[in-house]
């Protein structure tokens, strides 16, 4: 289809508009906006991406119409990436590929099984076309029609066999403090209120939170979260804010409209925590948080945590979407949860794509079988354990927290 088309002929009863300009996508705004969505699919936040990345993704949002009123909507972008091939963490060898990306909570509209099979059908055609090697679904609820779909439609050669299932998590947040820790076993929160009043009293009177949220703190907020930012084990996985071109004018779009939510720790007014999310439709969605391994011992990550949440109470937030991941205090925390994929690949049913679908088979089968061992042997955890502490050593500059902090027990 070409770049000036409009829509292409029916499928299965629905017509197809493929937006790919600003211009096209504003046409739209009206009727994107009033369709529910996750902080990652709001219009502004995807042209925000869009412009921070114009240099390496196109705007590809595939809009379905029945009797030319708008019905359902994927929001994705075309980029050129790397499929990178690893055992364990270390890459073995990278393949550029062309991916057509929908996104996180970026399937809106009618959710029913017959719109959902009119999706699948036109991101299958897109595939089929060759206008992309593959199709990258961002964490699709395995509930869902289009999940199940996509299971019955794509050829076994094209699906994604290394594809891993994970635990979404989310909490109601009550009115009260008191009915948080109502909501927590026994051990649980006693636990809490003993690691909350340990730091508290290790560190009496030098101890402040603060929240960020105004365009005119941005610069503070950046240099601080760096200095906590560079010392976690989630950074050298891509999992935590970086002062980089794209999260500048990200925080700056979700200040503006009134989204950002960064609660930073401070321990003798250096910065040693942070918690970064965005409150978005009475839903704080969390995107990262971190802390100095250097107060570990005092668990200053839950600190933070149970101190925004006491901010929440009562102020209207009406829910804390965790994000999936089974770690201990999304288990704890969160009430809801359901299964959902990671990101997964649906390849293109030509030649190239299914050999990289293959080896990335392979390769995953021997990952899995790793794991499983270590999982008998009851070392897996341990392992990680020991492998997120040489991430954190081998990133760790000269610590910025207080030289009168107590030494922590690694």
């Amino acid at each position: 289809m070409s770049a000036n088309q409009k829509a292409t002929d029916l499928v299965k009863g629905y017509q197809v508009r493929i937006l790919k300009s600003i211009s096209e996508i504003e046409e739209f705004r009206n009727v994107w906006k009033a369709w529910p969505s996750h902080l990652y699919s709001d219009i502004d936040f995807f042209l925000t991406i869009a412009e921070a990345w114009k240099s390496a993704v196109t705007p590809h949002v595939i809009l379905l119409l029945s009797d030319g009123v708008p019905n359902a909507m994927a929001v994705g972008y075309i980029t050129e990436g790397v499929l990178d091939f690893k055992v364990s963490h270390k890459s073995i060898f990278h393949a550029r590929i062309k991916m057509i990306s929908v996104i996180r909570g970026g399937l809106l509209g009618d959710q029913s099984r017959e719109t959902a099979a009119a999706m699948v059908a036109a991101l299958m055609e897109i595939l089929k076309r060759g206008e992309a090697d593959a199709l990258v679904i961002g964490h699709a609820p395995t509930d869902s029609e289009f999940y199940k779909l996509l299971q019955e439609k794509v050829p076994l050669l094209c699906w994604d066999h290394t594809l891993e299932i994970h635990r979404h998590w989310k909490m109601n947040i009550p009115d009260t403090m008191e009915e948080v820790y109502a909501g927590l076993s026994g051990d649980h929160r006693k636990k809490i209120r003993w690691q909350n009043k340990n730091i508290e009293k290790n560190f009496f009177g030098a101890i402040t939170v603060r929240c960020f949220k105004e365009p005119a703190e941005l610069e503070e907020m950046i240099r601080d979260v760096e200095v906590i930012s560079k010392k976690t084990y989630q950074r050298s996985l891509g999992a935590s804010f970086i002062d980089n071109e794209v999260n500048r004018k990200r925080v700056v779009t979700e200040a503006k409209q009134g989204w950002l939510r960064m609660y930073v720790l401070y321990v003798n007014a250096k910065p040693c925590a942070y918690w970064w999310g965005a409150l978005y439709r009475k839903t704080f969605f969390s995107e990262a948080m971190g802390f100095d391994p250097e107060l570990r011992r005092y668990s200053p990550g839950i600190y933070l945590l149970t101190k925004a949440l006491e901010d929440f109470c009562g102020s209207g937030i009406k829910d804390l979407d965790f994000g999936a991941g089974d770690y201990y205090y999304k288990k704890q925390f969160g009430a809801k949860n359901w299964n959902e994929t990671n990101v997964f690949y649906v390849f293109a049913p030509k030649l190239r794509p299914v050999a990289l679908n293959l080896v990335r088979t392979l390769i995953g089968g021997l990952r899995f079988s790793a794991r499983k061992i270590l999982s008998l042997l009851h070392a897996l955890e341990l392992v990680r354990k020991l492998w997120r502490r040489r991430l954190v050593t081998e990133a760790k500059p000269a610590s910025t927290c207080s030289k009168e902090a107590p030494q922590p027990t690694h």
